[in-house]
């Protein structure tokens, strides 16, 4: 591998003056690198700025916020038109940082000295907007559908004061309070369901919601879709098992199922739609097709 020379910050706006820990890394390594800081300042802005790093021939494309942050930077170096495409790598600032539980990330200094990658896979995900309009968007950590949904969109219209546990805890008793459950019709090679959800959860990694880890099985090289599907469940069922999905134990429950395959389809029946959210990030609805594209994105370690 040819030694790295320019790194690209795509920094989280909101974060940009809190984020101590790139504050230091800039200060240890401006004499080592050629150093460029992109500091979104719109939803989506990390998508463009991660595609200019791209495309300007970024070594590295660090993405320093939370999980919506490094979404918008894996899919801006998706979409970029490179060749060879640049090193991700992730300084974690986020409200929920539930990527980096699972890949467990060393410190960038280091990383950035002592070179170690990482092929993962990356989810695309096709949907509509509120118009229905068609869209595609990659994932990197876990996608889902249903009250996990709306609850992510709850948080991130919220202050996130409290912590990212409890700020998503309360984000989902919210959602359930407010919550239809709705049926879905679901197709996979592997099985297929109809019928009221509370959620489903489509994975790579296995965590979201500020630690919950409701993909124990999955994994970010394997080739497959983690799918967790959620029946119709109370508001107390999920109280219930909350202390155990932080554990990320098998919840043993008959509404609770577990499943890996390559590409599903999601159908609201009755012409619902369903609300969607990948990585931290609510941005369009049902009809939905999920598929994984294997190691398409290398990480730096």
């Amino acid at each position: 591998m040819k030694k790295m020379q320019k790194i690209y910050f795509i920094v989280n706006g909101k974060n940009y003056l809190q984020c101590e820990k790139f504050s230091n890394l800039q200060e240890k390594i401006k004499d080592k690198f050629f150093i460029t800081c992109l500091v979104t300042e719109k939803i989506a802005d990390g998508i463009n700025k991660a595609k200019q790093a791209a495309e300007e021939g970024a070594d590295v494309v660090v993405a320093v916020g939370g999980d919506g942050t490094i979404n918008e930077v894996a899919n801006g170096i998706m979409q970029s038109n490179v060749e060879q495409k640049p090193l991700m790598a992730i300084l974690p600032c986020g409200t929920g940082d539930d990527f980096v539980k699972t890949i467990k990330v060393r410190p960038l200094e280091d990383s950035l000295f002592d070179i170690k990658t990482k092929e993962i896979d990356t989810i695309k995900i096709h949907y509509q907007d509120e118009n229905e309009q068609q869209h595609s968007r990659y994932c990197v950590n876990i996608g889902d559908i249903g009250v996990s949904a709306l609850a992510v969109k709850i948080v991130n219209g919220s202050k996130k004061r409290l912590g990212s546990a409890f700020t998503f805890y309360v984000g989902t008793i919210r959602a359930f309070l407010s919550y239809k459950h709705n049926s879905v019709k679901i197709i996979a090679k592997e099985f297929q369901y109809e019928g009221k959800i509370t959620t489903v959860v489509f994975a790579n990694g296995n965590y979201f919601g500020g630690g919950i880890g409701i993909a124990p099985y999955a994994e970010i090289d394997d080739g497959l879709i983690d799918v967790t599907l959620v029946g119709d469940i109370k508001l107390t069922t999920f109280m219930k098992y909350y202390s155990r999905l932080r554990k990320k134990e098998h919840i043993h429950h008959p509404a609770v199922t577990y499943h890996k395959t390559q590409f599903i389809e999601i159908q609201a029946i009755k012409n619902d739609k369903y609300p969607l959210e990948a990585d931290g990030e609510f941005f369009g609805y049902t009809p939905a097709t999920i598929e994984i594209l294997p190691k398409t994105l290398k990480l730096l370690l």
